[in-house]
């Protein structure tokens, strides 16, 4: 017995449109994962004492990725700080 033909071009439509959906559902949780941030901080915002560095800063308040957490750091509140400066920690996305 033979399928009718429009009966297998509806089923293969769908089955694309269940394989596309399934696909962007994968890539957008794939997306969340790379974006995420591989750091967290105790704070979201420190005030610079003397002798302190980025470094020291994020070495004491986060925990994860310090490469990340650095350089976002730097990227919000620059290379040099200065006494009384109010550090953002806060995590990228």
């Amino acid at each position: 017995m033979k399928k009718h033909p429009k009966r297998v071009y509806v089923f293969r439509r769908i089955l694309v449109t269940v394989i596309a959906i399934f696909g962007i559902m994968v890539g957008r949780g794939m997306w969340q994962e790379l974006t995420a941030p591989d750091y967290t901080c105790n704070k979201t915002m420190v005030v610079a004492q003397p002798g302190d560095t980025v470094w020291s800063i994020i070495n004491e308040h986060c925990n994860g990725d310090m490469a990340a957490a650095r350089y976002d750091a730097v990227k919000a509140n620059g290379h040099n700080i200065t006494v009384g400066q109010k550090i953002d920690l806060k995590e990228k996305g």
